[in-house]
């Protein structure tokens, strides 16, 4: 029995191993751009440039670009009745033109109709107030850009039809050391189904877009205009009524993250707390926020962390005991539920020592940081049964455009506020805050 156990183990070890390197060789492949230029390199949509500036990822940008765009082709107009940006409203235009709009462009439109009195509203007006409706207006938006970018050659599946063919043949090797496994105890059958099933999913799940040979050459190209427009300081500035001016320049430096006011001041429901302005290295720039799972040991001390690896041993425990109970008792031994019962084991035993000897490493890994503080979000830990509010922390050290947040206790938020310039201590992998003060 512990063979076959052993067997089912591999198996889909094995099986795990072949797709996490399929994930990793799948990434979309770091592009550097061309030399820095003014002049636009292509007649690619801003929606569809955005895609391949952001790494083959729909953001907010391909939709505030759209809009943009469609009001440089006088489709809708801004206007800017006083100096602030925020005031700005939007209009349908008196004509549609002759020239067709793609699905996504449409979508955007019918939205602006949608909120528009008398032809027009602010465009505040244009935020979701449904969280629902906002994520399936956002899905379908995505879901039309990825395809115009497909029909161009820029853009294609994570996972190839042959990637998913040889995960899904290789989920034959785990689900017939299941069948094994249980052979004779009727449940055979069903268990290598139940294996192919859960597999199938996991191959099958989507994983968004990766990037083609020619997506890559036509990225180094827009990637040169970012370079420019980011250098200049007073483009960031304009505010969306400038597209009067600045035609379908505007949109295009909109869809590459140039356009800091139009970017804050349009909102299609597209909000991303993942890409957050920042200007802490002296230029604004979008930093890209990434933020940990919530698992055992996040916002932990190494303390707590061990303490609850701990906690693991104790089903274990009583499943041993209840185990050599039946065992040394019954007439009829329950296979099945004997191998489910040794796999969930073996799993909390692997998982406690994991969490053990990662706690007794992060005592010795803290470290220091300093940047300016991007974003705070509450999120709630029970603690004594009791949830308590504890805090992701955003912190932009200017080294790269990226961050990972890290987790602020609720002792501490009271210490920052977003745009403070502060050192912190911290473990790196459970995220933790340990202290936290004015940068000097």
């Amino acid at each position: 029995m512990l063979t076959k156990i052993a067997f089912v183990a591999i198996s889909l070890g094995l099986w795990a191993a072949a797709y996490a390197y399929m994930l990793r060789s799948t990434r979309p492949s770091s592009v550097e751009p061309e030399a820095a230029t003014q002049e636009l390199p292509g007649s690619e949509p801003p929606a569809v440039v955005s895609l391949l500036a952001n790494d083959w990822r729909i953001t907010e940008d391909a939709a505030e670009s759209t809009l943009l765009d469609l009001a440089a082709r006088r489709r809708l107009e801004f206007r800017q009745p006083a100096n602030d940006p925020k005031q700005t409203t939007v209009h349908l235009a008196a004509t549609t033109g002759d020239q067709p709009l793609t699905p996504y462009e449409q979508q955007v439109l019918d939205l602006v109709t949608s909120v528009a009195y008398e032809g027009g509203a602010p465009v505040s007006a244009l935020t979701f107030r449904d969280r629902a409706a906002a994520t399936a207006w956002r899905r379908s938006f995505g879901d039309a850009v990825v395809a115009e970018a497909r029909a161009r050659g820029l853009s294609r599946r994570r996972f190839s039809q042959r990637l998913l063919v040889v995960l899904i043949a290789g989920s034959v090797l785990p689900a017939g050391a299941v069948y094994a496994a249980l052979w004779g105890t009727g449940y055979g059958r069903w268990g290598a189904l139940l294996t192919l099933g859960v597999l199938y999913l996991v191959a099958a799940r989507p994983l968004g877009e990766r990037d083609t040979a020619a997506g890559r050459v036509v990225a180094r190209r827009w990637l040169a205009v970012r370079e420019f427009l980011r250098g200049d300081e007073a483009f960031a500035e304009l505010p969306p009524a400038a597209v009067t001016v600045w035609d379908r320049y505007l949109a295009y430096g909109a869809a590459l993250g140039a356009t800091r006011v139009s970017s804050t001041v349009l909102d299609l429901g597209m909000g991303d707390r993942t890409r957050v302005w920042s200007a802490y290295t002296g230029h604004w720039r979008q930093v890209r926020i990434t933020y940990p799972r919530l698992g055992l040991h996040y916002c932990k001390t190494p303390q707590e962390v061990t303490r609850g690896a701990l906690g693991l041993l104790i089903p274990v425990a009583v499943m041993a005991g209840v185990s050599g109970l039946v065992l040394s008792r019954a007439d009829y031994v329950n296979v099945p539920a004997l191998v489910g019962a040794a796999v969930v084991a073996g799993l909390l035993v692997v998982r406690s020592l994991y969490l053990v000897v990662r706690a007794q490493r992060e005592k010795e890994a803290s470290r220091e940081i300093t940047g300016q503080v991007l974003w705070i979000e509450a999120w709630q830990v029970r603690e004594e049964d009791q949830k308590v509010p504890h805090h992701h922390l955003a912190v932009d050290d200017g080294l790269t455009g990226e961050t990972r947040a890290w987790a602020l206790p609720n002792t501490m938020v009271d210490q920052v506020r977003v745009g403070d310039v502060v050192h912190l201590e911290v473990l790196p992998w459970t995220r933790r805050v340990m202290s936290i003060a004015p940068a000097v």
